[in-house]
């Protein structure tokens, strides 16, 4: 697989099962790959092999940020934009206090998931 093929996938940490499809359905629509995934290990070993240009994860999978730190702490790593209940300031602390790239509601994202991918997407 080429870099520039590999540049085009969003990796996806995502729990809820219908807006996943929303979620795939909508990247595979502007052009990227959306590479779901359910837990941290695989997250990690998709960014890895995959480079993608974004990650994408859902706060209610309750991430464990301390095993995704060889993400977090990468200088080569891709943005991350987490997402979540707006009620649940504590696991949208935790996001930011892990460094993640943008936090934002559920409600922000399905509003505007086009514009976050577009925003934060980057060339790998």
């Amino acid at each position: 697989m080429s870099e520039s093929q590999s540049a085009d996938k969003i990796v996806v940490m995502i729990r809820d099962l219908f807006f996943s499809v929303k979620v795939k359905n909508e990247l595979t629509k502007a052009g990227y790959e959306p590479l779901l995934v359910k837990r941290e290990p695989e997250l990690l070993s998709t960014v890895e092999a995959s480079h993608p240009v974004l990650v994408l994860i859902d706060l209610g999978a309750k991430p464990d940020w301390s095993a995704l730190e060889p993400i977090l702490e990468s200088d080569s790593a891709p943005p991350i934009v987490a997402f979540g209940p707006h009620k649940d300031l504590d696991a949208r602390k935790e996001a930011q206090a892990a460094g993640v790239t943008r936090v934002v509601t559920n409600q922000q994202m399905h509003r505007n998931l086009h514009e976050y991918v577009e925003k934060y997407a980057r060339a790998v």
